[in-house]
């Protein structure tokens, strides 16, 4: 299993030329540190609306029409 937080201070060329296939361990690292980020947006994004005033609203306000 990779793990792109262990892999962060070792030189990647360095790490796929040691590993026994160098194409897919650079393919399956790539796509393990987007996976990493792709997961931290997504906890970002879940903590945003109960930070802000309107949670769930999205900065729009309701307004009655002036009659």
């Amino acid at each position: 299993m990779i793990r792109p937080g262990q892999t962060s201070g070792v030189e990647r060329e360095i790490a796929a030329n040691a590993a026994s296939n160098r194409h897919d361990f650079l393919v399956a690292l790539e796509h393990a540190m987007k996976r990493q980020a792709a997961d931290t947006r997504a906890r970002e994004a879940a903590q945003r609306p109960a930070e802000g005033e309107d949670a769930g609203l999205g900065g729009l306000r309701v307004v009655n029409p002036v009659q």
